[in-house]
């Protein structure tokens, strides 16, 4: 038996109602560890090149964590891997992504069912849920959630079937196949804000909702709870922890009200409005993913108006964002605006990015009130009726829910252009401004990474240079990352300063570290930011495994086992068309005027501007040290056979 897994593969047709399933090999295992390595595997052979994303023979792969279903703290990120709804340019290109959600249920249900990796295709003759009760596998029909919440259907679905199954399902956006809609996870976690939502509505299936009993055998039980209880322990007394319990990440507000700016408004006002006294009007209460002892999820409730009392769940610091970003001064008004496209199954950053360049470019005159439908301002009346025209796919938000190429084209402007905004990467709104946080390596993943998103890289230097009460030496950040995946000799390679970034590292090198390490975490299903607070690093979740599974790594395996799953997933998008040209965050180059002076793209230490020509000479370093061509920014051949991937 394989030690620490559920030992099958679950392959379920909507189409046919066919349920197959297949044995999880040792070699599998050990190669891919599980969740993104076992997804991202798995999509080489199950998703078709160039495949449409909306048909039914493109699959959702789901990969359960390695180390899911047991005590490891934390062990509750599931990765979702599928060919994603939103365009990244004109032609309609459309990326291969790895989407990573933590709650409580699902993980350790996934796995205490017996399932390492479920594969889902077809299409269901009505809406219908997936039902997964250990052995038992049957598609149900779910007319009566038809236009609900996902929070709704989940408390429906428990109330169901026991308060314990996992649910994943999505809102009315996703069954109207919205390109930006998102599914959710436990009610907790976000899954792809490329397009989960419309890829489920687009296979009448309105939610996955699993629940097991067979439970996980480690290999080493005893070694095993010693280690794990040795790190919960030391989670549950950091010093971040009662923090975090009591006001998730806005507990740290003045520490990344500069990465969080929008622009909008001075940076002070942004802390002030929404640190942890502020946030402590509408976080109703904190949530956590399994065996986390911190907590960063909030349950947040409308605190005044006609909506007062309304909930939903999300990190609080979206609300930050939200308010900044659109220049809403009340908190309240915020909350119940977030509250609304979050229950409706939409991504929040798309949302208010497109209300952001939509207001501005009515206000300078560049689209008019009939290309609208309505006049719009920068103010919540205005957002709200956008909001509803979206959701509804009626006028202008039915082109709105195609994407911003889509409404770049009926505009005759593109977004792309837009350097007031947050950019565009590969079709969608990053998740941070480079400009405000400066190009550290969790940023540089905006550019390489096949689906630009931070969800696993999370490092040390997430934590901005400039924080007067928390400054970050480079020594600091060196000691941070030896514990990281890395081998000596690269080690030192990567922090070696080049003239064309600043002084500290080379950041194309230290960004393939963060990757690893992000990676590893990611197939183990852990969080990346215990090890950004120096909390647990990747030697501690791998003898965790190790314990669990019975499979021994040195840093020289974890690493290769990085590499193999990271340049799967770039091969993957490598077939759709995709390559180094797609590497690009044009917006970040033109500095953002704020109401305290223009703020340009910088180093980690913002001692250099960086140009176009810099970026391009740190994505050359990348390449090179990756191993790909730098001319396409892809793996060669050579390399992909070097991990035994057939081409």
């Amino acid at each position: 038996m394989l030690y620490g897994y559920g030992g099958t593969i679950l392959y379920v047709d909507l189409t046919s109602g066919n349920i197959r399933k297949e044995p999880l090999t040792k070699e599998m295992a050990e190669k891919y560890i599980g969740g993104e390595g076992f997804a991202l595997r798995l999509a080489i052979d199950n998703i078709p090149v160039n495949v449409d994303p909306l048909s039914p023979d493109a699959p959702i792969i789901i990969g359960g964590p390695a180390l899911g279903g047991t005590f490891a703290p934390p062990s509750g990120k599931v990765s979702w891997v599928m060919k994603f709804t939103l365009p990244a340019d004109e032609t309609g290109k459309c990326l291969i992504g790895s989407a990573k959600a933590g709650s409580a249920n699902f993980p350790v249900a996934m796995k205490q069912a017996g399932y390492d990796a479920i594969v889902v295709k077809g299409k269901a003759d009505k809406l219908s849920y997936l039902k997964i009760s250990d052995d038992e596998v049957e598609i149900c029909d779910a007319g009566e959630y038809r236009g609900r919440s996902p929070g709704e259907v989940t408390t429906a679905l428990r109330r169901k079937h026991g308060m314990g199954v996992g649910v994943a399902a999505i809102g009315i956006s996703g069954e109207r196949g919205v390109r930006w809609s998102l599914a959710f996870q436990d009610s907790q976690g976000s899954i792809g804000r490329h397009g989960t939502g419309a890829i489920f509505g687009s296979k009448n299936l309105k939610a996955i909702c699993i629940s097991g009993t067979k439970g996980i055998k480690v290999a080493e039980p005893d070694k095993f709870m010693q280690k794990a209880t040795e790190m919960y322990n030391g989670l549950r007394n950091h010093p971040a922890t009662p923090l975090m319990q009591q006001a998730g990440y806005t507990a740290f507000m003045s520490v990344f009200e500069n990465t969080l700016s929008q622009g909008n408004w001075p940076v002070h006002k942004l802390g002030f409005l929404h640190d942890a006294p502020g946030a402590d009007t509408y976080i109703h209460r904190i949530t956590a993913d399994a065996c986390c002892p911190m907590g960063c999820k909030c349950c947040l409730v409308v605190p005044r108006g006609p909506n007062k009392g309304r909930r939903t769940h999300i990190h609080a610091l979206q609300v930050a964002v939200l308010s900044d970003r659109l220049e809403i001064d009340d908190p309240s008004q915020a909350v119940d605006l977030l509250t609304e496209y979050n229950e409706a199954g939409l991504c929040g950053t798309t949302f208010m990015g497109m209300a952001d360049w939509l207001s501005r470019l009515y206000a300078e005159g560049k689209v008019s009130k009939e290309t609208i439908g309505f006049e719009m301002k920068r103010d919540v009346e205005s957002y709200w009726k956008l909001l509803d025209l979206i959701i509804r796919r009626e006028g202008i938000g039915d082109i709105l829910a195609e994407g911003h190429m889509a409404i770049s084209e009926h505009l005759g402007v593109d977004v792309r252009e837009d350097t007031v905004g947050i950019g565009i990467a590969k079709g969608c709104h990053p998740n941070y401004d480079g400009r405000f946080t400066t190009l550290d390596p969790l940023r540089f993943i905006y550019f390489v990474c096949p689906r630009p998103n931070h969800a696993g890289y999370h490092d040390i230097t997430t934590v901005p240079s400039d924080v007067p009460h928390w400054p970050m030496p480079l020594q600091s950040i060196r000691d941070n990352y030896s514990k990281g995946a890395v081998l000596a000799d690269e080690l030192e390679s990567a922090f070696e300063p080049v003239p064309y970034y600043g002084p500290g590292f080379n950041l194309g090198l230290a960004t393939i570290i963060n990757e690893r390490n992000g990676t590893l975490y990611n197939a183990w299903g852990t969080c990346s930011i215990f090890p950004t607070i120096s909390a647990s690093f990747v030697g501690d979740m791998n003898e965790l495994w190790r314990y669990a599974s019975g499979i021994d790594k040195d840093m020289g395996d974890l690493v290769e086992c990085a590499d193999r799953i990271y340049n799967i997933y770039r091969y993957l998008n490598a077939r759709e068309g995709f390559g180094r040209k797609y590497d690009w965050v044009e917006a970040w180059f033109t500095p953002r005027m704020t109401p305290t002076g223009p703020v340009p793209l910088m180093d980690y230490y913002r001692t250099r501007v960086l140009s176009k020509d810099d970026v391009n000479r740190l994505l050359d370093d990348y390449y090179q040290a990756r191993g790909w061509d730098i001319k396409t920014g892809n793996p060669t051949k050579e390399k992909l056979r070097e991990y035994g991937v057939s081409v």
